[in-house]
């Protein structure tokens, strides 16, 4: 078996360097929105993810949202096909709002959660992508429900000992509950 190995000069590998790595100044600010939320206590529920690039990278765009440690994104959106952003599983399709605005090189892509409650609690990664990079930023949004309770129970036993329970019912996260 023959191989063929061929020098390139130094300068054309620099060139070939310089080009492939591009202008890129990919930039994303922290993910806003609330960190707790009561279930049911608002119409609804604003995360924001803002971001800026280069000029030449308006073409290479891809931006996705994510829930939990989920790998398939519930988001995607990519601005140079002139669609709006999309959806993606049924958890999401009835209860978001998705928008975003834009000025020269930066974005900011808004998704609003509908009447939320306590399956919407987690969280919430956007990922923002060109063809060399890729930026992500999240937060951990609580949404709690405070239910019912807690109920603190007691009555006396035939033996005179006293049972003592306390409860809660319908709360997320779920409490830890102590007697002392």
């Amino acid at each position: 078996m023959n191989c063929v190995c061929r020098m390139y000069p130094i300068s054309f590998i620099i060139l070939i360097t310089a080009f492939l790595s591009g202008d890129n100044c990919l930039k994303i600010e922290p993910l806003e929105g609330p960190w707790v939320v009561e279930a049911n206590s608002r119409p609804y529920v604003d995360l924001t993810c803002g971001f800026s690039f280069n000029s030449s990278e308006i073409n290479q765009l891809d931006v996705k949202w994510y829930f939990q440690n989920s790998a398939q994104p519930f988001i995607q959106w990519v601005p140079s096909t002139g669609r709006a952003p999309q959806s993606i599983g049924d958890q999401w399709a009835s209860q978001l709002e998705l928008s975003h605005t834009n000025s020269s090189n930066q974005y900011r892509q808004r998704v609003r959660i509908d009447k939320p409650s306590s399956k919407f609690s987690g969280s919430y990664r956007c990922k923002v992508s060109t063809f060399h990079e890729e930026k992500e930023t999240k937060l951990d949004l609580i949404i709690y429900d405070p239910g019912l309770g807690p109920k603190l129970r007691y009555e006396t036993a035939e033996d005179g000992y006293v049972n003592i329970s306390c409860s809660a019912h319908s709360v997320y996260p779920e409490p830890i509950l102590l007697l002392t």
